[in-house]
């Protein structure tokens, strides 16, 4: 099976000697893929443990390791980082200290609560606290150590390992720390450029019907997007869209003219709401001219966030929990989205919080925004009346009314209404498009 761009962009990494750098601009020359697509799939290189950032040095081809995360640092990357060198121990090099102490004293070592592999930070010229370290066989990170020469150290275990370093030890636990925030920090957002699949398959809108199965053959897909004669994005088709139609009926004649769009900035979060709410198996991507620049699938969306929920400090948003149980059951003649309200909404009278209630609202006054006016919008102001308690179990509709208030801000009115069609809470919201 030929393999796509991204995969051989993977394999090339995959490829490369431990310890080379890697180039987006170089790898997008060699293979003759654009730069974004090598871009996407170094993260997904680096989410695999192929790869890893380093500050001031680059991105650099590793060694894989099955139990690393990105807070942690093996001992080739710390060499790097500090600009030192690994003076005993080159065989570990892509090992990873179990966790940190810096050590004054030979005291600080006396601790029968030490893991075997605790590195010790300690000054070169802290003679006693080297030793100490030694014959414990902790593996050793000694700073101030400008000298180029190798470093001769007696009776090392060969297990040992010892990293030197010219930074004193407050600069090299400070390089450390840094180093570890700014991985955690670069992985805090995924955008749907990251994780679209570019050059997707797609229909024309004079297609016919039967060139629609033929393409499903071919890819053995089901949903594709429709473009026009200028390559904008007309719409989608599914299977069950084109049911009970002629084999040479036009494919523009059947399609959906309204489908969930995204652009490549917005946020894989924000779009994943979208897919719970709308029940889609395909989003197309639109640049700024509406010309088509991917799709992203729901098994896009589902190894996204499984990815994103192995790094230590993402997890769902609230706004995802919230609408996790929500779905958009009306779009005309009003957005209606409907759900089961669950313990995470109450507060601490087991009665829906405002807090949650005002989110939810608001959320919904964005879907009706992209539904009715196919504008990404963010709220700005909201006032919200409770008129009777909504509490655990209970399934409520939001009915939303929209209203073009002036270029680019729209006024929603949204009714919060029991199965029953009692009215449990009113709101309004302001909204701006975000790409005003």
């Amino acid at each position: 099976m030929q393999q796509t761009k991204h995969q051989q962009v993977i394999s090339h990494i995959e490829s490369l000697p431990v310890g080379e750098k890697v180039s987006v601009r170089q790898l997008a020359r060699e293979l003759g893929v654009s730069e974004g697509t090598v871009y996407r799939a170094i993260k997904d290189a680096e989410n695999q443990g192929y790869v890893t950032s380093i500050p001031k040095v680059g991105t650099l081809r590793i060694e894989k390791n099955k139990e690393r995360t990105i807070d942690t640092l093996t001992y080739y990357e710390l060499s790097l980082l500090l600009e030192g060198r690994i003076l005993h121990g080159e065989k570990h090099r892509e090992e990873v200290p179990k966790s940190y102490l810096v050590a004054l004293s030979p005291e600080d070592l006396n601790n029968d609560r030490l893991h075997p592999q605790t590195m010790i930070i300690t000054d070169l010229k802290q003679d006693q606290v080297v030793k100490a370290a030694l014959d414990k066989r902790f593996p050793l990170l000694l700073g101030n150590d400008s000298r180029t020469g190798d470093q001769v150290f007696p009776r090392l275990h060969e297990d040992q390992v010892i990293v030197s370093c010219p930074y004193d030890i407050f600069e090299l636990i400070s390089l450390i720390n840094q180093t570890i925030f700014e991985r955690v920090k670069r992985r805090d957002y995924v955008m749907v450029a990251d994780i679209m699949t570019e050059e997707p398959a797609y229909l024309r809108v004079d297609d016919h019907i039967e060139d629609y199965f033929q393409l499903c053959k071919q890819t053995r897909h089901t949903h594709f997007p429709v473009v026009d004669e200028k390559g904008k994005l007309a719409g989608i088709v599914t299977a069950s869209l084109l049911a009970n139609r002629e084999p040479y009926s036009r494919i523009g004649d059947a399609m959906d003219p309204n489908p969930l769009l995204a652009k490549p900035d917005d946020l894989m979060s924000y779009l994943a709401r979208l897919f719970v709410l709308e029940g889609t198996e395909i989003v197309p991507v639109v640049s700024l001219d509406d010309s088509l620049a991917g799709v992203v699938t729901r098994q896009d969306i589902i190894v996204a966030l499984q990815s994103t929920q192995k790094q230590p400090q993402f997890g769902d948003t609230t706004d995802i929990v919230l609408l996790s149980g929500f779905e958009l059951t009306q779009r005309t003649p009003q957005v209606e989205v409907s759900g089961l309200v669950t313990d995470f909404m109450l507060d601490e009278y087991g009665e829906m919080s405002i807090g949650s209630l005002s989110s939810i609202c608001a959320q919904t006054a964005t879907v009706g925004c992209r539904v009715m006016f196919n504008a990404v919008c963010q709220p700005e102001v909201q006032s919200i009346q409770l008129y009777e308690p909504i509490v655990e179990g209970m399934t409520i509709r939001n009915i939303v009314e929209l209203y073009p208030k002036r270029q680019g801000e729209y006024i929603g009115n949204i009714r919060v209404v029991s199965e029953n069609d009692v009215v449990l809470a009113l709101s309004m919201v302001s909204l701006t498009n975000r790409e005003k």
